[in-house]
C-alpha cells in the first residue's frame, strides 16, 4: 500500500481516539515535509538569485578596474607630456629664466618637435 491509501484507510476505518492520533501525527509529518520542500525551492532560488547577483557585481568590479587602469595610464601619459615639456623649457632657458612673453612661441615649436618625434601629444 502507499503512504496515501494507509492514511485513507485510517482515515475510514479509524474506531479508536489512537487512530485519530496517529492521523493526526502523519498529517502534521506530512505537512511539515511540504513546509520543508517548499523552503528547500525557496533556499534555491535565492541562492541563484544571489549567485547571479555575484556575477553582476563581479562584472562591474571589472568594468571599474579596467576604468580605473586606463585613467590611470591616461595620468602616467599626462605626466610624461608635462615632463618632456618642462624638460624642453629648461633646455630653452638661458641662465635658468624663460621669459613669459617667450612661453606661447616656446610652446608651438616644442608641440612641432614632439609631433615630429612622434611623442604622443593626444594624451595631454
Amino acid at each position: 500500500m502507499t503512504d496515501n491509501e494507509i492514511i485513507k484507510a485510517l482515515e475510514h476505518d479509524a474506531i479508536s481516539e489512537f487512530d485519530h492520533w496517529v492521523i493526526d501525527l502523519i498529517n502534521r509529518q506530512k505537512a511539515n515535509a511540504e513546509g520543508l520542500t517548499n523552503a528547500v525551492k525557496y533556499l534555491s532560488e535565492e541562492l541563484t538569485s544571489a549567485k547571479a547577483e555575484i556575477e553582476r557585481l563581479e562584472e562591474t568590479k571589472n568594468r571599474l578596474s579596467y576604468n580605473l587602469q586606463a585613467v590611470l595610464d591616461e595620468r602616467a601619459d599626462h605626466s610624461e607630456v608635462v615632463k618632456e615639456f618642462a624638460k624642453f623649457l629648461v633646455d630653452k632657458a638661458e641662465n635658468g629664466v624663460i621669459s613669459i612673453v617667450d612661453l606661447p612661441d616656446y610652446t608651438r615649436e616644442w608641440m612641432v618637435k614632439a609631433d615630429e618625434s612622434g611623442f604622443n601629444l593626444n594624451t595631454a
